[in-house]
């Protein structure tokens, strides 16, 4: 994605005042993978590097964010008692304004439009249409954190546990003593919990059992588990705030420190890798003569890829590129020596995610088999059938697939099919019926493919003597007869 820097000022009406909401787009580069995180008075989007590429200010306390598929932005704005929805310009194309003594401090949007919102101090889950209409609430005491499950039902971590409960707000599962700012149902069905009271990120399964857990933080408001297995967390704590990503091992991989009252933040751009290239070409080849293979991959996010190729002789292509999604490279390679090889390759999107090794593609190169030695009668009669003997030996000892004949004459070319042994004599026969010097020429086709040289042999079906007699007494006649003949 490329932009340019550009600073946008929105002013927009609330139930109170008017608030000054201000966007800057700043990074020029393409960015594969960022962090929204929320702070005091703004949302920002950072780099690998920290760097702010994207950022909403003019905020009061925001405190959870969600990037949405339409590209817009789900902000929880709790001082202003507002959810918004801003677009990459800053402009709100969307907001549900609450009363003052209302504070959301979580909403998701659902699949069907609507957004759900945890109002804790009105002890409240609501969800409310386009129109901010109010379709569905249950009561839940002081709900932190909301999820709308796969089936239906809904993850809340409030004070003092986390709960899922269904449609009708019935729980169906519970587990408490636990003081949840964050609760995330995993892909395993194990629930990940932002437990502020011991200071830790914990990963439970449905008995309630602690299968992983991050200890040693400050003040956690905020954990999701990423694409690539890691943990992203907020930890909160006077004058070093920070948000960090956390191995399987609990080990931090990524850090960005220096920020001002962080609560929530989530992921962009978990790339997915280009799916594993495909190969095509041929299968069998000779020593030393150049052909030419085609290389192709989808990337699911359309990404530039480069491809890494391996030859199969100790000779790689590292990473040419870039070319687009689905065009297809073609690349040629020569192989110096006799054998089997196994070419493979892999693609890499412009963002540095790899795919798969290929499937090996074989190919197997060999020397072609020698031109023909042809034996036979090479002084004849027209119309008279010639036996004759054609011999190609294989350097590599592959046998003969077939001998290809060029007679010379106006009979098509005669294929002998095998396979034949290398150094066997295989026979054919031909007659002539025309008089004059021909060329027999024949080349053999081993059964790797490859076609040899052509050998000849020299054929001279002379006149009748006695006819030749005949345009010697008459050299005119001869001379008239040949005139006709052209």
């Amino acid at each position: 994605m490329l932009s340019v820097t550009t600073t946008f000022t929105v002013v927009v009406a609330t139930n109170s005042e008017k608030t000054m909401v201000t966007t800057e787009k700043i990074n020029s580069q393409p960015e594969c993978v960022t962090t929204l995180i929320t702070e005091i008075d703004r949302v920002i989007e950072v780099d690998s590097d920290g760097n702010i590429v994207w950022e909403v200010t003019g905020l009061d306390f925001p405190v959870d964010v969600e990037r949405l598929e339409n590209g817009n932005t789900l902000i929880v704005e709790s001082y202003e008692h507002r959810v918004i929805e801003v677009d990459s310009f800053g402009n709100i194309v969307w907001e549900k304004i609450f009363e003052d003594n209302w504070f959301p401090l979580d909403a998701e949007r659902l699949d069907n439009g609507n957004t759900l919102i945890a109002v804790p101090y009105q002890q409240a889950i609501i969800e409310v249409n386009s129109a901010g209409v109010i379709v569905w609430w249950t009561l839940v005491f002081q709900p932190w954190d909301v999820e709308k499950l796969d089936n239906g039902n809904i993850l809340v971590a409030d004070t003092y546990r986390v709960i899922e409960i269904d449609g009708d707000g019935n729980i169906v599962w519970e587990i408490a003593g636990l003081e949840n700012e964050d609760a995330e149902r995993l892909d395993n069905g194990n629930t990940l919990l932002a437990d502020g009271i011991t200071n830790r990120v914990i990963e439970i399964d449905s008995d309630g059992n602690i299968v992983w857990e991050k200890t040693g933080l400050f003040t956690p408001t905020d954990a999701e588990r990423l694409e690539n297995g890691n943990t992203l967390i907020v930890d909160t704590k006077f004058n070093d705030h920070r948000v960090i990503e956390v191995d399987s091992n609990g080990d931090i991989v990524w850090e960005i420190t220096g920020l001002h009252l962080p609560w929530d933040a989530e992921r962009l751009g978990d790339n997915q890798p280009p799916d594993n290239p495909s190969i095509t070409g041929p299968t069998s080849g000779a020593v030393e003569k150049e052909y030419n293979y085609t290389f192709v991959t989808i990337d699911p996010d359309e990404d530039i890829v480069s491809y890494y190729i391996e030859w199969g002789d100790d000779q790689v292509e590292e990473w040419i590129g870039p070319y687009a999604s689905g065009e297809e490279v073609i690349v040629s390679h020569t192989w110096s020596e006799q054998g089997t090889y196994t070419i493979r390759a892999k693609a890499k999107d412009i963002c540095g995610v790899e795919s798969e090794w290929s499937e090996p593609f074989i190919v197997t190169i060999s020397n072609p088999p020698g031109a023909p030695t042809i034996t036979g009668e090479t002084n004849g009669k027209t119309g008279t059938e010639y036996e004759y003997g054609f011999t190609s030996i294989d350097p590599d000892e592959d046998d003969i697939d077939r001998y290809v004949i060029n007679w010379d004459d106006s009979s098509p070319e005669e294929t002998i099919t095998g396979p034949f042994k290398s150094g066997e004599t295989v026979f054919a026969k031909h007659t002539w019926n025309t008089y004059g010097d021909y060329q027999i020429s024949a080349y053999a086709v081993d059964v790797i493919g490859l076609q040899g040289g052509d050998g000849t042999l020299n054929v001279i079906m002379p006149r009748a003597r006695a006819l030749l007699r005949f345009f010697d007494m008459f050299p005119i006649l001869q001379r008239l007869l040949q005139r006709l003949a052209q």
